[in-house]
């Protein structure tokens, strides 16, 4: 429905390719999906909290996204992961923003490419992302990376020296998950 922020949710999606004609990908629009394959439109500038993030039942009924606690590395309400294996960004993309908790839990993703317009990444985005070896960060950044953005991710290295990042938020690299703290 046009003007409206949620998608309903439909388990029978495989794979998705956004249109150019979209711009922002509203809070938890493709939450709770077993969706393995997404590619972005050039023209999304916004992907909101929780936008392919594992969302419980209860959470969907509030529209309220996940807020993963960082310091405390407890959520509770989650219990299974979103089954996201390829996320594909166009190379001549305007994403700027990825707001928090946007990719939390998906645990067989791999890899992603983060555009060089990408300015900033929200609190908790790609937390839990027990999969998710590999991040080319192309540039950007000025916005900074939030607390807890890649929490208990399995990256093997971490290259920013192509990014403007000032600001790298609290936990927002650490390998820790909650038992470990």
């Amino acid at each position: 429905k046009s003007g409206t922020k949620y998608v309903a949710l439909d388990s029978q999606l495989k794979t998705i390719t956004i249109p150019d004609t979209v711009q922002i990908i509203g809070v938890a629009a493709f939450g709770s999906h077993k969706l393995p394959s997404v590619t972005l439109g050039k023209n999304v500038h916004t992907i909101s909290d929780s936008a392919f993030a594992y969302v419980t039942s209860e959470n969907n009924k509030t529209k309220e996204p996940i807020v993963y606690d960082t310091i405390s590395g407890r959520n509770g309400k989650t219990t299974a992961h979103n089954t996201l294996t390829t996320f594909t960004i166009p190379n001549d993309s305007n994403l700027t923003t990825i707001g928090k908790t946007a990719f939390a839990q998906n645990s067989k993703l791999t890899s992603i490419a983060l555009p060089a317009t990408l300015d900033s990444i929200g609190l908790s985005a790609f937390v839990q992302c027990t999969s998710l070896k590999t991040v080319t960060f192309k540039g950007g950044l000025s916005g900074g990376i939030g607390d807890g953005a890649f929490l208990a991710c399995p990256i093997a290295n971490i290259d920013l020296s192509n990014t403007e990042v000032e600001t790298i938020g609290v936990y927002a690299f650490s390998s820790m998950d909650a038992g470990q703290r």
